[in-house]
């Protein structure tokens, strides 16, 4: 059986397969949502052969909660994307301040290069060390 598929990476939740016991890969948009997820939430050094790749994100997220603060999150968000993250071409990005939980919501509209399909990332980015 011959799967055609764009991009596969692996699942960095590191689960065995049921049947073959091996790592599972992620396909397609799904290893694309995983690689902008970890764009966002990588801090300088933390990769070892790539530290100059640094979101600013999480730095942010301990400002006051204002309308700069979630428009600088935006930006550093578009930026990391454009730079790092070759595959995609940014649709649109809506950051929300929940005040209520001490977070913020991202949403990522994109399209895979080459792809007509448009597809969305969704996540909360909250106030931890």
């Amino acid at each position: 059986m011959a799967t055609d598929y764009t991009y596969t990476d692996i699942d960095l939740d590191f689960l065995p397969h049921p049947v073959t016991g091996d790592i599972t890969l992620k396909h397609d948009d799904e290893a694309v949502k995983r690689s902008l997820r970890n764009l966002i939430l990588t801090q300088k050094y933390e990769r070892l052969f790539h530290p100059e790749i640094n979101s600013r994100v999480a730095g942010l997220l301990f400002d006051l909660a204002s309308p700069v603060t979630m428009a600088q999150i935006r930006s550093n968000i578009m930026d990391i994307i454009k730079v790092y993250e070759p595959r995609v071409q940014i649709v649109d990005v809506a950051v929300v301040g929940l005040l209520d939980q001490n977070a913020v919501g991202v949403r990522i509209t994109f399209k895979i290069r080459n792809s007509p399909k448009t597809s969305v990332l969704q996540f909360t980015l909250d106030r931890s060390r």
